[in-house]
């Protein structure tokens, strides 16, 4: 994550432990973004390695997440840990060669703050980026987890992003959106105890 970012807004989680849809009943995954599998069924390895099926990595979709970011496309991964202070982090995020998203979610005492960076091609990366969360709402299955619980819940955000550096065309703005649904299984919790957010 990108240092000098504003202090973001705090907003409540609401909580539904019934909260359901198509994506948490079906199981999807997808093949790293250096395997290629073309239309006439045959794989591609672009990093050089093995074309076997069975000993290609899968990655399991936890989550589908629609950005509005270069281009309207999924975002299909989230990770869910527990940090040193006790709080709930989601980790929204591609896994991707042509995408950089990245949402960052902190669950604490029943609040929730969101950072967002992504990094752009050539030697730019993120220098002279800042992201302002300006609308954003949380809901989670429940209150308490412990290690290997599922965490399943739904995010809509909004930031404005500003380019900051003179260098690279000025002063320019533009609002980046994202909503959807994730579900995963919670990792390294505070051991033995069960964590309220």
């Amino acid at each position: 994550m990108p240092n000098g970012q504003p202090t973001q807004i705090r907003t409540k989680v609401r909580y539904d432990s019934k909260i359901s849809g198509s994506f948490f009943a079906a199981a999807k995954w997808s093949y790293p973004w250096w395997i290629v599998q073309h239309e006439d069924g045959h794989i591609e390895n672009t990093m050089g390695g093995t074309t076997d099926k069975k000993e290609l990595p899968k990655l399991k979709h936890t989550a589908k997440c629609f950005t509005s970011h270069q281009g309207e496309h999924w975002i299909r991964f989230c990770k869910a840990t527990l940090n040193a202070d006790g709080a709930l982090e989601l980790f929204i995020h591609d896994e991707s060669a042509s995408y950089w998203d990245n949402l960052r979610i902190l669950v604490k005492g029943g609040e929730f703050t969101s950072q967002y960076w992504t990094s752009y091609p050539g030697d730019k990366g993120d220098e002279g980026l800042i992201w302002t969360t300006i609308s954003q709402s949380l809901v989670l299955n429940k209150r308490n987890y412990r290690k290997g619980h599922e965490v399943r819940g739904r995010i809509k955000f909004t930031c404005l992003q500003e380019e900051t550096n003179v260098k690279y065309n000025g002063r320019f703005t533009r609002s980046i959106t994202i909503k959807g649904v994730f579900q995963t299984e919670l990792e390294y919790p505070i051991k033995g105890k069960m964590v309220g957010i």
